[in-house]
């Protein structure tokens, strides 16, 4: 009796599934990835060897994807409603990048010095894009998945805190040039206020120094002359330092 149709796609499909199969793709990434550290710090003498063994892994990345879309078909592998879409795609984007390079290496290899040579460049900037592939291991590990995840979620409200101490930033410096940065030439601070506080760029880098380290020890002999300088310093540095380090 003939085997039901399907049946080897089920098979293709629950061997995807395994553990072991996934397994032995992680080992393949990390491979890969020490494969590439390797190559970059010894490229010239063992060119050949280094060729050899990513054109092998290359297969298999090859034959692993070309398995997935077998068994997926590639209708739902390419469909944005799946839930491994970015996943599928980043896989395919990776291993067609790879098959070009090796497709077009022999292209590059045999053209004449100085004809393909922004070939190759762009050529060489893919090539760099494989230590990518080590991001796949957060799809086989749950725990690191977990911190990608979170990380993920503290990077939003670091743009958040970052956009309002750049507004904070803004403000205060605007402030401070308004009513320090244009002091009379008779003023005995007046090089140092139009040194960090003549122009809006570079209150901006002054308070920044002052929020990253906050010292007020330059500032020491006009504070007790400025009161209202000393209490906007000490508020900034609460709140903009402090605050900021706290929120984050």
């Amino acid at each position: 009796a003939g085997r039901p149709p399907g049946s080897h796609k089920r098979k293709i499909q629950a061997a995807i599934r395994s553990k072991s199969f996934q397994g032995m793709v992680a080992v393949l990434i990390i491979v890969n990835a020490i494969v590439i550290g390797l190559e970059t710090d010894e490229p010239v003498g063992n060119s050949e060897f280094w060729e050899l063994i990513e054109n092998i892994l290359l297969g298999c990345f090859t034959l692993e994807l070309g398995l997935r879309v077998f068994a997926m078909e590639p209708a739902k592998f390419f469909n944005p409603q799946t839930a491994d879409f970015v996943w599928n795609l980043f896989d395919f984007g990776l291993v067609s990048i790879g098959v070009l390079d090796f497709v077009c290496g022999d292209v590059l290899r045999w053209g004449v010095a100085g004809q393909t040579s922004g070939i190759a460049t762009i050529f060489r900037i893919f090539r760099l894009l494989r230590i990518l592939r080590i991001f796949r291991l957060i799809r086989f590990l749950k725990q690191l998945y977990i911190l990608t995840y979170g990380f993920a979620l503290a990077s939003l409200a670091i743009f958040w805190v970052s956009l309002l101490m750049a507004a904070a930033l803004y403000i205060c410096s605007i402030v401070l040039v308004r009513t320090y940065g244009r002091l009379s030439p008779e003023d005995p601070d007046h090089d140092f206020f139009q040194m960090h506080y003549g122009d809006i760029f570079s209150a901006l880098f002054t308070l920044f120094q002052l929020m990253m380290q906050p010292n007020l020890v330059e500032y020491r002999h006009m504070m007790v002359e400025r009161p209202l300088l000393a209490l906007f310093l000490v508020i900034f540095v609460i709140f903009g330092s402090f605050g900021m380090i706290a929120l984050l």
